[in-house]
């Protein structure tokens, strides 16, 4: 570029370059550009940035958006909802079988849990002193001849 020729408008260029994608930016950019140096030759800044600004913003098109990560991974919570949708389909479906397992499940979980409280609680014993490995349980068993 000569010195005597004038960038296009910074934030138009960072706005371009947060809403397009990487493939399409570079040609997009790049004939941007050169219609802002032919216009920047033929009419004043002030009319080759607002054209400039016109462009940029009538290139907001579907194929130039930069794709989102979230985008990506909403295929799995489309697929995870299909998997909800089929299961509950099922269990209605099959109202006594579905009532047995899950029963059987939630039983056994709530079994699962009182165990482990109970161990929790056993191991627990004597803690809260100092020195509670050294402590011993004198148990008495008296028996009466009555």
């Amino acid at each position: 570029m000569n010195p005597d020729q004038v960038n296009p408008p910074k934030l138009a260029n960072a706005f371009l370059r947060w809403f397009c994608s990487k493939e399409v930016l570079e040609t997009l950019q790049g004939d941007m550009v050169e219609l802002y140096e032919l216009r920047r030759s033929k009419d004043s800044k002030w009319k080759a940035d607002i054209s400039y600004f016109r462009d940029v913003f009538s290139a907001l098109r579907p194929f130039a958006i930069k794709k989102n990560i979230k985008s990506i991974n909403s295929n799995y919570t489309v697929m995870f909802s299909n998997y909800f949708k089929v299961a509950w389909r099922n269990m209605l479906k099959n109202r006594t079988y579905s009532g047995i397992k899950v029963g059987g499940f939630s039983l056994g979980i709530a079994i699962c849990v009182l165990i482990g409280l109970f161990v929790q609680d056993e191991l627990s014993i004597d803690q809260n002193f100092p020195k509670g490995d050294r402590l011993y349980r004198v148990i008495y068993n008296s028996e009466d001849p009555a």
